[in-house]
């Protein structure tokens, strides 16, 4: 299998700056290939993963939809990690860099474009992509999603770290490195909350 994208001794120049900033996300087919429940819930008891949230703006329904998604876990964040500040990824190291072969990268690292130094990494992933496959699975993960959250909503979750990370967020904001992000993730999740009259 080709992977164009693979670039070790680029990677080892800038030291790992994406690995530093967050962990990959991941498609279902990451998870098993088809998708199954079971498969899911193995990947989440290693402690390796967590629940991310994603938003697209629907044009036709005038509001953002939000989903579910599956990551490498960050270091330091929760399971459930909807709203929080970007730390590493929780399973790479600087002195061996990322634990998985090239072949089982998740699909967010294997689209990911190095640059010499970490000036201009960028990816060819497609978000869109991405969004479609993870609808396709939203019900087992909001079923494996109420199992480790004690049956509170999405919504409900997001709330509650919204309330205790906020300020991280708008302290990055003036920043050269993480403005845009925190301002996006800020913007968007406090449209969420809004749309389900949580502010």
């Amino acid at each position: 299998m080709a992977l164009p994208n693979i670039n070790h001794s680029v990677c080892a120049e800038c030291g790992g700056l994406c690995c530093k900033n967050s962990g990959c996300a991941l498609i279902p087919s990451d998870i098993s290939d088809p998708f199954r429940y079971n498969k899911l819930m193995k990947k989440l008891k290693t402690g390796k993963y967590s629940f991310k949230l994603a938003a697209q703006y629907n044009f036709y329904l005038a509001e953002y939809q939000y989903q579910l998604r599956l990551c490498i876990r960050n270091a330091e964040r929760d399971v459930i990690d909807l709203f929080s500040p970007p730390n590493r990824c929780s399973i790479w190291s600087p002195e061996k860099g990322c634990p998985f072969s090239d072949e089982e990268r998740p699909y967010q690292g294997l689209h990911l474009i190095p640059a010499p130094y970490g000036f201009g990494c960028h990816d060819d992933f497609d978000d869109d992509f991405m969004f479609e496959n993870w609808a396709l699975v939203q019900s087992e993960l909001e079923m494996a999603f109420s199992e480790y959250s004690s049956g509170k909503s999405v919504i409900q979750v997001l709330y509650e770290q919204y309330t205790k990370n906020v300020e991280s967020f708008r302290n990055q904001i003036g920043t050269k490195i993480r403005e845009s992000f925190a301002k996006k993730c800020l913007f968007v999740t406090e449209e969420l909350l809004l749309q389900h009259g949580f502010l």
